[in-house]
Protein backbone atom coordinates (compact mmCIF):
# COMPACT_ATOMS: atom_id res chain seq x y z
CA UNK A 1 0.00 0.00 0.00
CA UNK A 2 1.16 3.53 -0.77
CA UNK A 3 0.10 7.08 0.00
CA UNK A 4 0.33 10.12 -2.24
CA UNK A 5 0.91 13.42 -0.44
CA UNK A 6 0.21 16.86 -1.91
CA UNK A 7 0.55 20.07 0.03
CA UNK A 8 1.12 23.79 0.17
CA UNK A 9 3.12 26.09 2.39
CA UNK A 10 0.90 28.83 3.79
CA UNK A 11 1.61 32.48 3.09
CA UNK A 12 0.34 35.87 4.12
CA UNK A 13 -2.02 37.65 1.71
CA UNK A 14 0.88 39.71 0.27
CA UNK A 15 3.11 36.63 -0.19
CA UNK A 16 0.31 34.75 -1.91
CA UNK A 17 -0.34 37.60 -4.35
CA UNK A 18 3.37 37.80 -5.24
CA UNK A 19 3.56 34.00 -5.70
CA UNK A 20 0.64 34.05 -8.11
CA UNK A 21 2.41 36.73 -10.13
CA UNK A 22 5.72 34.79 -10.04
CA UNK A 23 5.58 31.02 -9.65
CA UNK A 24 2.86 29.36 -7.61
CA UNK A 25 4.80 26.07 -7.68
CA UNK A 26 7.26 27.60 -5.19
CA UNK A 27 4.65 27.03 -2.49
CA UNK A 28 3.63 23.45 -3.33
CA UNK A 29 5.06 20.00 -2.66
CA UNK A 30 4.16 16.42 -3.54
CA UNK A 31 5.45 12.94 -2.95
CA UNK A 32 4.70 9.39 -1.94
CA UNK A 33 4.97 7.25 1.14
CA UNK A 34 5.19 3.48 0.94
CA UNK A 35 4.84 0.70 3.46
CA UNK A 36 7.75 -1.72 3.25
CA UNK A 37 8.86 -4.69 5.29
CA UNK A 38 12.49 -5.16 6.18
CA UNK A 39 13.15 -8.83 7.06
CA UNK A 40 15.10 -7.67 10.11
CA UNK A 41 12.40 -5.22 11.26
CA UNK A 42 8.68 -4.67 11.41
CA UNK A 43 6.74 -2.99 8.60
CA UNK A 44 7.76 0.64 8.26
CA UNK A 45 7.05 3.70 6.22
CA UNK A 46 9.47 5.53 3.93
CA UNK A 47 8.99 8.12 1.26
CA UNK A 48 10.16 10.87 -1.02
CA UNK A 49 8.97 14.43 -1.50
CA UNK A 50 9.59 16.99 -4.20
CA UNK A 51 9.23 20.76 -4.09
CA UNK A 52 10.70 23.84 -5.73
CA UNK A 53 14.04 23.18 -3.97
CA UNK A 54 14.41 19.58 -5.11
CA UNK A 55 14.07 16.00 -3.97
CA UNK A 56 14.01 14.98 -0.32
CA UNK A 57 13.73 11.75 1.65
CA UNK A 58 11.02 11.50 4.29
CA UNK A 59 11.37 9.24 7.32
CA UNK A 60 10.23 8.89 10.96
CA UNK A 61 6.74 8.82 9.47
CA UNK A 62 3.68 8.43 11.67
CA UNK A 63 0.23 8.34 10.10
CA UNK A 64 -2.83 8.09 12.30
CA UNK A 65 -6.47 9.11 12.07
CA UNK A 66 -5.71 12.39 13.87
CA UNK A 67 -2.11 13.27 13.01
CA UNK A 68 0.65 13.02 10.44
CA UNK A 69 4.32 13.44 11.42
CA UNK A 70 7.52 13.06 9.43
CA UNK A 71 11.05 14.39 8.93
CA UNK A 72 12.27 15.57 5.51
CA UNK A 73 15.93 15.75 4.46
CA UNK A 74 16.96 17.07 1.08
CA UNK A 75 19.04 14.70 -0.99
CA UNK A 76 20.49 17.29 -3.39
CA UNK A 77 23.74 19.13 -2.82
CA UNK A 78 22.22 22.59 -3.36
CA UNK A 79 20.43 22.35 -0.02
CA UNK A 80 23.16 20.38 1.74
CA UNK A 81 21.48 18.17 4.27
CA UNK A 82 18.75 20.63 5.20
CA UNK A 83 16.29 18.86 7.50
CA UNK A 84 12.71 19.79 8.36
CA UNK A 85 10.18 18.37 10.83
CA UNK A 86 6.51 18.33 9.74
CA UNK A 87 3.68 18.09 12.31
CA UNK A 88 0.04 17.97 11.21
CA UNK A 89 -3.34 17.55 12.89
CA UNK A 90 -6.29 16.23 10.92
CA UNK A 91 -8.91 18.85 10.06
CA UNK A 92 -11.86 17.62 8.00
CA UNK A 93 -10.44 15.94 4.85
CA UNK A 94 -6.90 17.30 5.12
CA UNK A 95 -4.05 17.87 7.56
CA UNK A 96 -3.03 21.29 8.94
CA UNK A 97 0.28 21.96 10.63
CA UNK A 98 3.74 23.39 10.45
CA UNK A 99 7.12 22.71 8.97
CA UNK A 100 10.12 23.56 11.15
CA UNK A 101 13.75 23.66 10.06
CA UNK A 102 16.08 21.59 12.25
CA UNK A 103 19.47 23.31 12.41
CA UNK A 104 22.76 21.34 12.58
CA UNK A 105 23.46 22.64 16.10
CA UNK A 106 20.26 20.99 17.38
CA UNK A 107 18.15 24.14 17.57
CA UNK A 108 15.04 25.05 15.60
CA UNK A 109 15.00 27.44 12.68
CA UNK A 110 12.25 29.00 10.63
CA UNK A 111 8.69 27.66 10.91
CA UNK A 112 6.05 27.79 8.17
CA UNK A 113 2.42 26.85 8.15
CA UNK A 114 1.43 24.04 5.81
CA UNK A 115 -1.59 21.98 4.74
CA UNK A 116 -1.66 18.66 2.91
CA UNK A 117 -3.86 15.84 1.76
CA UNK A 118 -2.93 12.19 1.98
CA UNK A 119 -4.43 9.74 -0.50
CA UNK A 120 -4.12 6.00 0.03
CA UNK A 121 -3.60 4.09 -3.23
CA UNK A 122 -3.10 0.37 -3.91
CA UNK A 123 0.23 -0.84 -5.29
CA UNK A 124 -1.31 -1.60 -8.70
CA UNK A 125 -2.12 2.12 -9.12
CA UNK A 126 1.40 2.48 -10.58
CA UNK A 127 1.13 -0.42 -13.05
CA UNK A 128 0.50 0.48 -16.69
CA UNK A 129 -3.06 -0.40 -17.77
CA UNK A 130 -3.49 -3.14 -20.35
Amino acid sequence: MMFLIQGVFLQSEAERESLVEQNLHKSTYHGMIEIYTDPAEESRLKGEMFDFYGAAWIFNIIISEQELLFTKRYSCSTNGLATFKYKFKRQDNFYVGECEELLPNGTSGEKRGTKCILTEVPDDFFIEPQ
